[in-house]
Formats: structure tokens, sequence, C-alpha cells
């Protein structure tokens, strides 16, 4: 048993990207940090409803960036399902959010604010400190496009196009 652990522990040293990359994504919702928030804008590659989320599942939107897929975590399915937030595939939306990186090396963006222009809607999801809006603050509010307009995409280098950093808006 001692061995064993030994063994764990001496792996973990040695590949410590190997923690991080096994959290669960629900647990990726707390890691939100604002040193790596990003502007970005894609098309959705599924379609997306907020009724028909599983309960045991944060709710995750798909989304090509060039010829990249990212995933973009809105929150627990309970709260997304309040707002009913819902995508069609193709459609286009703009997210503001924090990179993070998940399960398998895959890139998710931990969304603060979300904007679907065809439909005239954003959904802010965390405040001004990054508070999640779900953890006792109410319903987030609901904006049509023209009163919340974000800057416009950045695509750091690690997407390989555009303007290095990000923009920060708050």
């Amino acid at each position: 048993m001692k061995g064993k652990m030994i063994i764990l522990l001496a792996l973990t040293l040695l590949f410590p990207s190997t923690l991080h990359a096994r959290l669960p994504i629900s647990r990726l919702m707390n890691l939100y940090d604002p040193n790596t928030e990003l502007i970005l804008e894609g098309k959705a590659l599924k379609n997306f409803r907020s009724k028909d989320l599983k309960a045991d599942h944060p709710a995750v939107v798909p989304m090509a960036l060039g010829n990249r897929t990212i995933f973009v975590i809105l929150g627990p399915p309970w709260y997304i399902r309040k707002l009913g937030i819902s995508v069609k595939k193709g459609q286009k939306i703009q997210v503001i959010g924090s990179k993070v990186y998940g399960p398998r090396g895959r890139i998710y963006i931990i969304a603060r604010k979300v904007i679907i222009p065809k439909k005239d809607r954003s959904y802010t999801l965390r405040d001004e400190s990054y508070i999640p809006y779900w953890r006792g603050k109410g319903i987030s509010p609901s904006t049509p496009r023209s009163i919340v307009k974000p800057a416009a995409p950045s695509f750091p280098a690690f997407f390989g196009r555009g303007k290095r950093g990000g923009h920060h808006h708050r």
C-alpha cells in the first residue's frame, strides 16, 4: 500500500497537469479567473435548450471558434433553466468569460456573460466581482442587445490568430 502511494505521489509531482485535467466539469465552474478573461464570438455547434438539461451536469454549449471547438460553461442546470437560454446550431453567440483547461485538455470558457445577437438577448451570469448569480443573488438581468454591446472579440495567441491578449470588459 505504501509503495502505491509513493508511486502516485511521484507521478503527481512529475505530471502536475494530470491533477487539473481530471477535474470534473462541474468543478470547473468554480475556477473563474478574471486574469484569463476573454471576449469571443463563434457559432453554436449544437442546438442548446435549457429545458433539455440533465440535472446532474452543468450547462455547456460547444462553440466553433475558427477551426477549433471550445466548450462554454454557463452554470448549473437548474439556474440556466430559470433563465430559459436556448441557442440553435449555427447561431452566432458572443461570450465574455474565463479560460480553463478541463478533462482531456479541452478548452473551456466559464461564461460571465453570453450574448445571442439574433435574439437581441444577453445573459449576465456573474456580477462585477465575478460571483455567480446562482449563489443566492437571484436571477441575473437579461437585457436587449442594444443595451449590452461587448467590445470586439479578442483571439489570444493560443487560438492562433487575431489580437494578442484579452480585452477586459467590465
